[in-house]
């Protein structure tokens, strides 16, 4: 294959590569049932029980439901609609607002609006959730940024990078959430990680889950063997069991802060000795006349 361009005076013609795989025009599908994709570009309006798979291209989708997203095939722009299931390697580009009622194996999601998931599971990930419902996250799956919306349990090492605001039920079984924002969380259990929690409320921070780093915010309980390794500020309720805070500095500071002006007061009220004095007039505060 070769390609080449020739410059004749003041415009330019080009001469392509021709053996290279030209891009086809998108079949257009409206009011159709019950039939499969597997290769080739598409736009669906109003269609019912669809299968997507191999290598087919939906570059949009608007009312539409589907039996599988699955293989390597992609949708592009999803305007509404539904899916059963999400799976392989297929991958979405933006859902604007959906039902889909099980995403699995390696599928992707860049970003949604709103959508509704009854099981995200099995290393599933998605860039950017917005707002909506999941009932359950598990095992091994991702969402890199959950701005808003509610999940009902986060289990078996199920992970959110930035948690913006939202509710989370609970929360199990070696899941982690690297930063908290603002939000709503109940119940923290089962080596539960969570990064920095920098607003919120949790109802109960139990078994052997831990925080990092509690700059603001409540938690009501802590119990178990959890462990807040270090507490900026907010406040903590009450706490029971072997529950553990390591490290509070804003209170040691305040003790600190004391003590200095404690020595300060000393240091006016007494008169000072001969080395205290040389290190006075070294700054000029004592008479240094001989």
């Amino acid at each position: 294959s070769f390609a080449a361009y020739f410059v004749v005076g003041n415009g330019i013609m080009a001469l392509f590569n021709f053996t290279k795989k030209q891009i086809t025009e998108p079949v257009y599908h409206e009011d159709e049932d019950n039939f499969n994709l597997s290769e080739g570009a598409h736009i669906l309006i109003n269609c019912k029980n669809v299968v997507l798979s191999g290598t087919a291209c939906v570059m949009e989708s608007t009312d539409s439901t589907y039996i599988e997203v699955v293989g390597h095939s992609k949708i592009q722009i999803f305007h509404s609609g539904a899916i059963k299931l999400l799976g392989g390697n297929a991958k979405i580009g933006m859902i604007k607002t959906a039902k889909i009622e099980k995403m699995c194996d390696f599928a992707e999601i860049t970003s949604i609006n709103y959508c509704e998931f009854e099981y995200i599971t099995n290393n599933s990930k998605i860039g950017t959730f917005n707002d909506g419902l999941i009932k359950f996250l598990d095992k091994k799956s991702d969402i890199s940024t959950f701005n808003n919306g509610e999940i009902m349990f986060m289990r078996d090492s199920a992970s959110i990078g930035t948690m913006i605001n939202g509710k989370i039920e609970g929360i199990a079984n070696n899941s982690r959430i690297d930063t908290v924002m603002n939000g709503s969380i109940g119940y923290v259990l089962n080596k539960v990680k969570i990064g920095t929690f920098n607003q919120g409320s949790i109802k109960e921070l139990c078994d052997s889950a831990q925080i990092d780093t509690m700059n603001d915010g409540v938690i009501m309980h802590m119990r178990g063997n959890s462990m807040i390794y270090q507490q900026i500020g907010g406040e903590i309720k009450s706490k029971s069991g072997e529950a553990l805070l390591v490290y509070k500095p804003k209170k040691t500071r305040k003790i600190e802060d004391q003590i200095e002006m404690d020595i300060s007061n000393i240091m006016i009220k007494k008169s000072p000795k001969k080395d205290t004095k040389k290190i006075l007039e070294n700054i000029n505060l004592t008479n240094t006349d001989n």
